[in-house]
C-alpha cells in the first residue's frame, strides 16, 4: 500500500519480540446531537459522565474509576485508556456523541483548588489530564463515536447551581451535564428565585446560600456566573472552616442499598458504576435557548439505560 512501516525488536529474558506498526487513517465521525450527548468530566480518582437527551435534560449519570495518583506512568496510561474505552463503548451503545473539556490543565487545576483542598488538587497531574484527552479522542475515533471538546469555563458552578440539587447529582456529575449541554446550544441563564438567593452544595455535606446577581442582558452570561463563582468560593471556604472538617471528595454516605441510598443499576455490570433515575425539571431556564426546543418537551421515565426518543 506504499505506507511507512515501523518495526521494533525487543529482547525479554526468554526471547525476542517483534512488533510492526502502520499508520491507519480513520475518518472522524460526523457529530450528531439529535439523540442527546454524553458529557464527560475528569476528576482525581474517577471520571464522571452524564447522559442528556436532545433537549439537554439530564437522563442518567455514570462513574468510571480512574485512579492515577501514586501510580507509575504505565499504570496511569493503562487506567486512563481503560476508562476512555469504557466511555466510548457506552456512548456507542447509547447512540450519542461524547463531549469533553478542551485541554487546559491550568484552569482544571485552579477549579480543583477552588472546590477542594490542595491535597486533592495534587491528585490530578498534567500528564494524566493530557493522557486522558488523547485516550478519549482515540477511543472515540476507533469506536466510530463522535467526539467534541468544549470550553470548560464555569461548568462546575453552573452544574452546582442548576443541576446538582435538582436532580440529586454529585457536583462532578452536574458539571458533566453542563459540558454536554454547552455543545448543544442549551441555555446557561441563571435560575430564577423569589427571594433572590440560591442554596447550593459544597463538595461535602454543607450547603451555602448565594445571592443571585441581577440579570443583565447586555453582558455575556459568563460575567454573571463569574461573580457568583467568586461568592461561592468565599462562602464555601468559610463553611468548610466552620464545620471543623474537610470534605472527602468523591465519597457519599454508604447505605445498604448503595452509595447514595438508591439501587445501582443500568449498564454498571459492563462499565463503571451507574445510577439511573426518572428525571424531571421545573426550571424554565434548564432547557434549550428559545427557538431550539422547550425544557418541558421531553419529560419522561427512564428505562433500560435509554431515554425515550420521539
Amino acid at each position: 500500500a506504499k505506507r511507512p512501516v515501523t518495526v521494533k525488536f525487543r529482547r525479554d529474558p526468554t526471547s525476542w519480540r517483534a512488533s510492526v506498526s502502520v499508520d491507519d487513517k480513520i475518518d472522524p465521525v460526523v457529530v450528531d446531537f439529535s439523540g442527546g450527548a454524553l458529557g464527560v468530566d475528569l476528576n482525581a480518582g474517577h471520571v464522571s459522565a452524564a447522559l442528556v437527551d436532545a433537549d439537554g435534560n439530564p437522563v442518567e449519570s455514570f462513574t468510571f474509576p480512574c485512579v492515577t495518583y501514586g501510580r507509575s506512568a504505565d499504570q496511569t496510561k493503562n487506567a486512563i485508556r481503560k476508562a476512555a474505552a469504557q466511555i466510548a463503548a457506552l456512548a456507542k451503545r447509547l447512540g450519542v456523541p461524547v463531549v469533553s473539556e478542551t485541554l487546559d490543565f491550568a484552569k482544571k487545576k485552579s477549579a480543583l483548588k477552588g472546590s477542594d483542598d490542595a491535597r486533592y488538587a495534587r491528585m490530578l497531574s498534567s500528564f494524566a489530564y493530557s493522557a486522558f484527552d488523547a485516550a478519549l479522542a482515540s477511543a472515540c475515533l476507533r469506536g466510530g463515536v463522535g467526539h467534541r471538546r468544549v470550553n470548560p469555563a464555569y461548568t462546575s458552578i453552573i452544574g452546582r447551581v442548576k443541576f446538582a440539587d435538582r436532580y440529586g447529582l454529585s457536583v462532578h456529575e452536574a458539571a458533566s451535564v453542563t459540558i454536554a449541554r454547552r455543545t448543544m446550544s442549551c441555555s446557561e441563564r441563571l435560575p430564577r428565585s423569589n427571594d433572590g438567593t440560591v442554596t447550593v452544595p459544597t463538595n461535602g455535606s454543607v450547603y451555602v446560600t448565594l445571592d443571585l446577581p441581577v440579570r443583565n442582558g447586555s453582558r455575556h452570561v459568563w460575567t454573571e456566573w463569574n461573580g457568583l463563582n467568586k461568592e461561592y468560593q468565599k462562602k464555601a471556604l468559610a463553611a468548610r472552616g466552620s464545620s471543623g472538617r474537610r470534605s472527602r471528595p468523591g465519597r457519599r454516605p454508604k447505605t445498604s442499598s448503595g452509595r447514595s441510598g438508591e439501587q445501582l443499576h443500568g449498564p454498571s455490570a459492563v462499565v463503571g458504576r451507574s445510577r439511573q433515575k426518572p428525571l424531571q425539571s421545573r426550571d424554565p431556564g434548564v432547557g434549550r435557548v428559545p427557538g431550539k426546543g422547550s425544557w418541558n418537551e421531553s419529560r419522561h421515565q427512564v428505562g433500560n439505560s435509554r431515554f425515550n426518543r420521539s
